[in-house]
């Protein structure tokens, strides 16, 4: 009798402290929000956009969802902060706003350029954002405005926002993706400057918004990625485009593949070699009261395409010699890009990062001079380059 009421008494006990999810919210009382645009209005108010997922209208294996709908709606909401903005688009709604679906963040070049501090100060305050959100900055176009467009390989339009991105940046480089836990790291450490990837609309863009934007061949609208952003502390400072943006990404270990043309006997961008692999490594030495700037690439590719070269055949002593000057041409992007931003005085790169780890002490006592040392820093840039192969063939295309 005594063993069962000491099982009675434990029952009871289990049963209050499982008492299930006492802050549970169904699926059909919440809104997903899967983007979010920041803007300032001409009175200094923030202007927010979110992208919300229309209930019921994705629909699994149906481009653009079900019943002729669209697949999301973009609300707007104004307020003196970002947190007062996105509690009061609530006054649009019937649903709760859900943040911890949302992929993608843009923020306009021209509030970027005032400081993106302030914004970054509630992302981390608040629970429900997840920190792997990408973030983007707007260029030439309103924020608001990129998640207004109708894309054409995607459903859910904030998911080609983002994928693009990371797309461009693994296979092709001149764009850089970023997250909101690495903002907030680069903006809290001295020794990187950070770097946001851009993003534009090529095209029409009055007819972005339209549904006939993806009803022909050739969309009136894209989405088009646009250099990488540099910030001088929390503000957006310049931007780094074309040969410049991949001489960066070079050094970052996130581009996976690229396309190189080079000169070939006197034909100017008469050959494509193709990148398919890549490492590199950043260290600062000091060398008579200088400091000197190492940067090791170690990459390899292959012929993609012979091109204005086509009757040249692919012996060792021709490719030994193009291995040279593609490596010296992916040494000269790295120069250029390093030498325009030491001009600026700003170490996108992360060679302060890099002291910091190799010597603390070292770094404390240098910190505050490093964007001056940084400017007059010498440089040395090297570049190790094989072609891997030929592709199908090392004989050249004979047309009979």
């Amino acid at each position: 009798m005594k063993k069962s009421w000491i099982v009675h008494i434990v029952l009871i006990g289990l049963s209050i402290l499982c008492g299930g999810c006492w802050d549970q919210t169904e699926l059909k009382e919440v809104a997903l929000c899967v983007a979010m645009s920041i803007e300032q209005t001409p009175d200094q108010q923030f202007l927010l956009s979110f992208q919300v997922i229309n209930p019921g209208s994705i629909v699994e294996g149906q481009q653009g969802g079900g019943g002729g709908t669209s697949s999301v709606t973009t609300y707007k909401s104004t307020g003196v902060s970002v947190a007062e903005a996105s509690r009061k688009v609530t006054m649009q709604l019937s649903r709760k706003m859900l943040f911890s679906h949302m992929s993608v963040i843009v923020i306009d070049s021209e509030i970027a350029k005032q400081g993106i501090k302030k914004i970054f100060d509630v992302f981390l305050r608040d629970h429900e954002m997840r920190m792997q959100t990408n973030v983007i900055i707007s260029r030439d176009v309103p924020a608001s405005k990129l998640l207004k467009l109708v894309t054409t390989m995607e459903r859910i339009p904030a998911n080609q926002l983002s994928q693009q991105l990371i797309l461009v940046e693994k296979l092709w480089g001149e764009t850089h993706h970023i997250q909101i836990d690495e903002v907030i790291r680069q903006l809290a450490h001295h020794g990187k400057e950070l770097t946001v990837g851009g993003v534009s609309i090529a095209g029409d863009q009055d007819k972005l918004d339209k549904r006939d934007n993806t009803d022909t061949i050739q969309p009136a609208s894209t989405l088009i990625t646009k250099g990488i952003a540099i910030f001088d502390g929390d503000k957006l400072w310049s931007w780094l485009d074309q040969e410049k943006a991949r001489g960066y990404l070079w050094t970052q270990k996130t581009m996976k593949r690229t396309a190189l043309r080079t000169d070939c006997k006197g034909q100017k961008d008469g050959l494509t070699i193709d990148i398919n692999r890549e490492k590199s490594s950043l260290r600062v030495i000091k060398r008579n009261n200088r400091y000197v700037l190492h940067v090791h690439i170690q990459t390899s590719g292959s012929i993609r395409e012979l091109g204005k070269c086509s009757n040249e055949r692919l012996e060792n002593a021709f490719l030994l010699k193009l291995e040279k000057q593609v490596g010296k041409q992916i040494q000269d992007e790295i120069e250029n890009t390093l030498i325009a931003l030491q001009q600026q005085k700003l170490d996108a790169f992360g060679f302060g990062a890099s002291i910091d780890r190799m010597d603390r002490k070292e770094w404390r006592r240098i910190e505050d001079q490093w964007p001056e040392l940084f400017r007059t820093a010498e440089r040395d840039v090297r570049v190790e380059m094989s072609i891997g192969n030929t592709g199908m063939t090392i004989n050249p295309t004979q047309v009979e």
